[in-house]
């Protein structure tokens, strides 16, 4: 329902792209441009039909959908609810501070869910735990964490393009923050992964 919601929700803004395409986009081609246009004003034809139905206040109430997902055990809905979550939060600039102590809480939460789905080894928690530790907005920077769950995910073979940044992050720690590392990752991979 989440899903479906938050579709609903992204209407005006395609609604918005599609009846007004910026002029002064010089990046891409003409023919680029017009593709793209069409393409948004198909999505947004598409989406006015799904949403037709969808009152203003059910799309208000989607985070209590993504809620009840994440609490039941979905694995996508807790990969993913910390950025859906803050998203639906954030996106009105002056409804942050009125959110405030939900946006804490969903922080909390949203840790909690992501480490739920990665100890059943979910590819995606794995890597988004590394960005959180690494020095996210959810919880204190943990370089070396961070690199343990990268290292993890990487160990798991399901993630092959991430031996740059396990590089340049290993570069930045100490002799003894890798050997932490490392060690992290054996635990983290052996309490998700291992075969």
């Amino acid at each position: 329902m989440f899903q479906i919601y938050e579709r609903c929700a992204l209407l005006p803004r395609l609604q918005r792209s599609r009846d007004a395409p910026d002029p002064q986009d010089t990046a891409v081609s003409l023919g680029d441009r017009l593709n793209v246009i069409d393409t948004v004003a198909e999505l947004a034809r598409d989406t006015e039909e799904d949403c037709r139905e969808v009152r203003t206040v059910d799309i208000a109430q989607r985070l209590a959908w993504l809620d009840r997902a994440a609490a039941a055990g979905s694995e996508s809905a807790q990969a993913d609810y910390v950025t859906r979550a803050l998203g639906v939060l954030t996106d009105d600039p002056q409804a942050v501070v009125r959110n405030a102590e939900e946006i804490v809480r969903v922080k909390t939460d949203g840790i909690r869910y992501l480490e739920a789905a990665a100890a059943r080894g979910n590819t995606r928690a794995l890597f988004s735990l590394a960005i959180e530790y690494r020095g996210n907005v959810t919880v204190p920077p943990d370089k070396v964490l961070g690199l343990g769950y990268l290292l993890a995910l990487q160990q798991t073979g399901l993630a092959p393009d991430i031996g740059g940044p396990v590089a340049r992050w290993s570069g930045e720690l100490s002799d003894d923050e890798l050997a932490r590392a490392h060690n992290q990752a054996r635990r983290i991979f052996a309490s998700c992964c291992a075969p």
